[in-house]
């Protein structure tokens, strides 16, 4: 299936997606001025090896492996076996406007963090529901796709985004690293600024400064988008929204409910029920 890429503002596209269910093949080590991931979402394992900037690497990869090729980067792909996923492209120029004019966050890239296969239930969820808007016909399917699309783009960055040197000055990739590694381990409870300042050694007032500028969000809306970030995988795996609201820390179902449909405009019941 390969879907015509819808815009951000007319003639500008968002991203482009196809998804994928193929025999052995490759994809050749092209260099291409987009970012692009495959996104495997087969439950059966997959050898595959990868080419990189000159570089050959063997893996085996699952439900929830991403490969991200970063815009510039020389690189392909070949796998042995059948394999089901999502193929996903971006271009740089168009994410870096979405992220300045919409998350209004100080990105100047997309890192592997060092690794060239990486495993994201968060991103893997988001994926999925762009992949089962695009499926059925009928009203309102362009809207649907443009809001997952967003939705994708802002998991992507949260998750995979490389700081601006700007923001990266004033906080740090390692800093942030370490906090949303903390952050991530203690949704359930309550999680204060001071808390996630002492986290990454700083002073309550400068962590605040220092997030804004890395965020443009205060240390309650941030947190508040990664718990909503949390329960994309927990939606996706079934559980009761009772549940997801106290693994990821929400006062109750109905806060949770509510916080989720502001996010992404649909309630957690409505985005679980999106590709049925």
């Amino acid at each position: 299936m390969d879907t015509a890429a819808l815009g951000l503002v007319p003639g500008t596209p968002l991203l482009g997606l196809i998804a994928f269910d193929s025999e052995p093949g490759h994809q050749s080590p092209d260099a291409v001025h987009l970012h692009r991931m495959l996104i495997f979402t087969g439950t059966d394992a997959v050898p595959v090896i990868e080419r990189r900037d000159g570089r050959r690497t063997e893996a085996v990869v699952g439900r929830g492996d991403i490969v991200l090729f970063p815009a510039g980067t020389r690189a392909g792909l070949e796998w042995s076996e059948r394999a089901q996923g999502i193929g996903i492209t971006v271009d740089p120029a168009t994410m870096s406007d979405f992220v300045r004019r919409e998350m209004k966050v100080l990105v100047r890239g997309l890192c592997c963090e060092g690794e060239t296969i990486v495993h994201d239930d968060a991103l893997l969820a988001v994926a999925e529901a762009l992949r089962d808007a695009v499926r059925p016909e009928g009203p309102g399917r362009k809207l649907i796709f443009d809001s997952m699309a967003r939705v994708f783009l802002a998991t992507l960055v949260r998750r995979r985004g490389v700081l601006s040197d700007a923001a990266a000055g004033m906080f740090g990739e390692d800093r942030w690293r370490m906090l949303v590694e903390h952050v991530g381990a203690r949704l359930s409870g309550n999680v204060t600024p001071g808390e996630m300042a002492r986290v990454v050694g700083m002073s309550e007032s400068a962590f605040r400064r220092a997030l804004r500028a890395a965020t443009g969000l205060a240390p309650s809306a941030w947190l508040r988008g990664e718990r909503v970030a949390a329960t994309l995988p927990l939606l996706e795996q079934g559980h009761s929204l009772g549940e997801i609201a106290a693994r990821c820390g929400f006062a109750d179902q109905s806060h949770f409910t509510r916080t989720f449909k502001a996010a992404h405009g649909l309630t957690p019941s409505a985005w679980r029920r999106r590709g049925a």
